[in-house]
């Protein structure tokens, strides 16, 4: 069960998520990692879903249920078995979100606007 948020870190890339429910839920996490609990896709890298299976309309059956991820850190120990993410960060010349003050810096701020779903956004490019 979900409120608000949920951070889940990828072990094997060593990225870590946050994801953003405009509704409290119930989800249901599959990793081709654990195939006792998962059936393995035709490609073979490794593949993670993460499936809404129950959504709580409480006071607003009709509004939509909105979901927002985000990647929150892509170098969280440094263990990953892909490190050239990780040893590019260390060539920027400057911190990242990857450091530990940053990710917590960056986290506040994506809490911050958590709440604030688009409503019928509209994107498009205009050629002269």
């Amino acid at each position: 069960s979900v409120e608000k948020e949920m951070i889940f870190h990828m072990h094997q890339s060593d990225f870590t998520w946050v994801a953003f429910f405009s509704k409290p839920v119930k989800v249901q996490c599959f990793s081709d990692i654990m195939p006792l609990v998962s059936v393995p896709g035709l490609i073979h890298k490794v593949q993670f879903r993460m499936n809404v299976v129950e959504v709580d309309d409480g006071k607003n059956p009709e509004e939509e249920l909105v979901v927002r991820v985000a990647l929150l850190d892509e170098c969280t120990t440094g263990q990953s078995t892909m490190r050239e993410h990780c040893d590019h960060l260390k060539t920027l010349g400057y911190e990242s979100t990857s450091g530990e003050n940053k990710v917590k810096e960056y986290l506040k701020v994506l809490r911050e606007g958590a709440m604030l779903y688009p409503k019928s956004p509209l994107v498009g490019t205009e050629f002269p």
